[in-house]
């Protein structure tokens, strides 16, 4: 047998082998999310929904945190279309909190998107702090609630944030809080970041709650 029949069967295998590698190393990630998902979950004291199979899609997490219903889940956003189409896996999570009045706010790091939607009309709130209103944009539907929320704490807490997390933000709207990155529990470092965001955005409900007079119950 000349090298030239050799060829082929070796590129045929060689390319089998990366094959296996793919899915070996998928099937090993998927193992490593759902046993770090329910540790996070156990470490929270929360009830892990786990899949089975490899195409048993994302884990997510439900319970009571704080006293205060957590709900922790991921999801797949697509950009781009044709051969720049790609797709990006996020976790988020949602706080329950006792907002009777309604109050919504959206704050999130200055960028080039954020830069033009200011241009383009979205409502950008100023609240006299100079570091702070460079650093973010704020929209919200009651403007002297939100500058009363943003204590010099919380305001300290936002910043340490933004150095800590690209392109952070923070979403009420309704009886829930709304966080979302582009990071996932199959990194166990992530779980201690994770608790941290959770931890923050509780204490934002608490200031929230502390405003309106209002408590969870």
């Amino acid at each position: 047998m000349n090298i030239e029949q050799l060829i082929i069967p070796f590129f045929v295998f060689f390319f089998l082998g990366i094959a296996v590698l793919i899915v070996l190393f998928g099937i090993r990630q998927k193992r490593k999310l759902r046993e770090n998902f329910a540790s996070f979950a156990e470490k929270l004291g929360c009830t892990a929904q786990i899949p089975q199979g490899y195409f048993g899609g994302f884990p997510s997490l439900t319970g009571n945190y704080r006293k205060r219903p957590l709900s922790v889940y991921m999801f797949t956003r697509s950009s781009g279309s044709g051969k720049s189409r790609s797709t990006t896996t996020y976790t988020a999570f949602k706080i329950d909190v006792n907002n009777s009045e309604n109050f919504e706010f959206n704050i999130f790091e200055q960028g080039f998107f954020t830069t033009i939607a200011t241009k383009l009309g979205m409502q950008d709130i100023q609240i006299g702090d100079d570091v702070f209103d460079k650093e973010f944009i704020i929209k919200s539907n009651n403007e002297p609630m939100v500058i009363n929320l943003l204590t010099h704490g919380i305001k300290q807490q936002f910043m340490e944030m933004a150095e800590r997390y690209p392109a952070f933000g923070i979403k009420l709207s309704g009886q829930q809080f709304y966080y979302e990155t582009a990071n996932t529990l199959a990194s166990g470092a992530f779980a201690e970041k994770l608790e941290t965001l959770i931890n923050f955005i509780g204490d934002l409900a608490d200031r929230v709650e502390e405003i309106q007079g209002k408590r969870w119950r």
